[in-house]
């Protein structure tokens, strides 16, 4: 396997693509120290050479991520467990999206529905159209199509990775990168794609909705993978989380974390301000407008006045902080602003 598509750009993006590969293929090459499948096992070796060729040629020196890609090398080279494998190939890639500045997430809502459209005109004839890999034209491929209805082959998959998938390809197999398709529907696509191991996109309920949002950043869900999400909720529902997460409307989740998160810092703000801790106060405005500033501007990406309306706000609020305003002039704008916040709705 050789790809010479590498731009500085990208090349990030196509370590993290085979690390991510490594990370959950190797069971199919390597099974108690032993191969159990040539071409699988030689194609880990390859995998992992090109990693090594790929950051010698972007010039990158970082001496933690080539130790990180030798020990992955030396893993393969000397069939360890699956679990030493994926936990390398898993530093490898956060380290390569620090240095590389890969964007893990989209700063715009993906969404289901155009990604379901896409699937049906560009994967189904491979993948099914479940997306349990035995579409029409799977009979003859090598390796087959991905069974994308598996949650445990699937457990380290985060939506992102499928996006670099589908932007990149799987040089040597029938999985060719998809250049005609732009961002929004990379993501999208990717998205659905991660919907179908949980029947595809759900109607939930609010209440449901407003559960999820409380136990994680969905804002970040598009970098997680199951695992991930799993062990950091802690919900003794937390399966149910996890479902309502990958197939909800994204635009939902995302509006319902905001707000609830914002309330809730905001409410503290004003109990700082009444207390006189006006230090505490201004670096909770600054972790809350962090938290919310993507938010923020995917709404105003989406061409949203309610994004201008609540970046406006927040800005006065620190406006008014700066200037030394007396603790009753911020409480107050501090509640205007959360009567705001409350009645905004879904639409």
């Amino acid at each position: 396997m050789s790809c010479n598509l590498f731009s500085k750009e990208k090349a990030g993006s196509w370590i993290i693509h085979f690390a991510s590969y490594i990370g959950s293929d190797y069971t199919v090459a390597v099974k108690n120290g032993k191969v159990i499948n040539n071409d699988e096992y030689t194609e880990m070796l390859i995998l992992v050479k090109e990693i090594e060729s790929i950051y010698h040629k972007s010039n990158k020196k970082n001496k933690k991520t080539q130790s990180s890609i030798q020990r992955l090398k030396t893993l393969i080279k000397s069939k360890s467990q699956h679990k030493d494998v994926l936990k390398e190939s898993l530093t490898l890639q956060d380290l390569i999206v620090v240095e590389f500045g890969v964007h893990t997430i989209p700063n715009f809502f993906p969404n289901l529905d155009k990604g379901k459209a896409l699937y049906q005109k560009k994967c189904i004839s491979c993948h099914g159209i479940n997306g349990d890999g035995k579409g029409k034209l799977s009979k003859n491929m090598s390796p087959a199509p991905t069974n994308f209805t598996s949650k445990t082959d699937l457990l380290q998959k985060a939506p992102y990775d499928f996006m670099n998938t589908i932007a990149l390809g799987v040089p040597g197999t029938s999985m060719q990168g998809f250049k005609d398709l732009n961002q929004r529907e990379l993501w999208s696509l990717a998205h659905y794609i991660r919907s179908l191991a949980y029947g595809g996109p759900q109607k939930n309920t609010k209440k449901q909705i407003i559960q999820a949002t409380t136990n994680i950043n969905t804002f970040h869900t598009s970098a997680f993978s199951d695992d991930f999400i799993l062990k950091t909720i802690k919900h003794k529902n937390k399966k149910e989380i996890l479902k309502v997460i990958r197939t909800a409307d994204i635009e939902s989740l995302n509006f319902y974390y905001f707000k609830n998160k914002t309330l809730a810092l905001l409410d503290i703000i004003k109990k700082q301000y009444k207390s006189k801790n006006y230090e505490k106060a201004k670096k909770t405005f600054i972790q809350m407008y962090n938290y919310n500033y993507e938010y923020i501007e995917s709404l105003i990406e989406h061409e949203h006045a309610m994004g201008k309306f609540i970046e406006s706000r927040l800005l006065d609020l620190h406006k008014l902080m700066n200037k030394k305003s007396s603790s009753e002039t911020i409480v107050k704008k501090v509640d205007f602003i959360i009567k705001t916040l409350k009645a905004l709705q879904k639409k």
